[in-house]
């Protein structure tokens, strides 16, 4: 029994659901464009349907050296607010509000005039953003779409091609491509720069000094035409160092006999002196025997020695005893 109470109070709390949670939204923003315009000027009109509501906001980011923001006109029972919201050197994005006195679930709530610049020139194409786009009704219902692109192409002068592109998953993805393919490019090319550079530059040569001896030494590799073998290499013998003989001096080598033999004769015989040999000593002219002798060549050790006093009055060269 309680199980059943359990099983009929989940049905009515699954009736008491609120059904527009299940309900797939069918809210879808709106574009509008003349393709002929006059003045320099372009109008865009902008709307949704799909879905009961009466306020709707959104933004647009342009370039203006193309085009130009001039002023926003409301639809009737409208009121609009606009707003620059930023701007980074030519990049601008205005805000748009418009406000409705009734609800309705299909409408072109208003108009944004933007003047063409002359760098717009014909040929020429400008890709435009809008995005943010929000609408909601009194009840507090809300409906939301991520936008789109609109891609301007002047055809003439006075004539100007828009051509609507959703922003999708895709689409996002194709812009993120394009907006970093320069880049992507860039470093592609640095690439293949350095590589055609490590390619072309040599790289620096470790010479094996030891391989081309061996190479050159090796009787393989011989005879080379025009060239004959590696000369072998002789080495130096060891040569004992003679020292030069000192020199003896001998006074009398000149007068030393060359013979060999020894007369053993005169080895064995007595010295003689011969004592008259100081009997023929020469004087000078009235001195008799010997004269001018140093003293002391005669000296015996006794103290007499000769009187060696010279003197003008003493010409007496007798021997004094001290």
């Amino acid at each position: 029994m309680k199980k059943l109470r359990y099983l009929v109070l989940l049905i009515i709390l699954l009736f008491g659901f609120n059904a527009n949670a299940l309900r797939i939204s069918h809210y879808e923003p709106t574009f509008e464009m003349d393709e002929e315009f006059g003045g320099e000027q372009i109008v865009m009109y902008f709307g949704f349907r799909g879905e009961e509501a009466n306020v709707s906001s959104f933004k647009i980011e342009y370039d203006s050296k193309y085009i130009d923001y001039v002023k926003t006109v409301a639809s009737d029972n409208t009121t609009e607010k606009t707003h620059l919201e930023s701007q980074k050197g030519s990049k601008k994005i205005h805000s748009f509000e418009f406000t409705s006195n009734y609800i309705s679930n299909e409408t072109l709530y208003g108009a944004v005039v933007f003047k063409v610049n002359n760098a717009f020139k014909v040929g020429k194409s400008h890709e435009i953003k809008v995005y943010d786009i929000k609408s909601n009704d009194d009840r507090g219902l809300k409906y939301r779409s991520e936008g789109y692109y609109i891609n301007l192409k002047r055809e003439s002068k006075t004539s100007m091609l828009a051509m609507r592109t959703d922003i999708t998953a895709k689409v996002k993805g194709e812009k993120f491509f394009l907006k970093i393919l320069p880049f992507i490019i860039i470093g592609v090319v640095l690439v293949v720069l350095v590589i055609v550079v490590i390619l072309l530059i040599p790289g620096k040569a470790t010479e094996d000094r030891k391989f081309k001896i061996n190479s050159q030494l090796d009787p393989k590799n011989y005879p080379i035409p025009g060239v004959g073998p590696f000369p072998s290499v002789k080495k130096k013998k060891k040569r004992d160092v003679i020292e030069p003989e000192e020199k003896v001096i001998q006074p009398l080598s000149e007068f030393v006999s060359k013979s060999d033999e020894v007369n053993t004769e005169l080895m064995n015989r007595d010295l003689e002196v011969d004592k008259d040999m100081f009997k023929t000593n020469p004087t000078k002219e009235g001195e008799q025997g010997l004269i001018n002798i140093n003293p002391l060549a005669f000296d015996d050790g006794e103290d007499t020695v000769l009187d060696t006093t010279s003197s003008k009055d003493d010409n007496d060269n007798d021997v004094d005893t001290l």
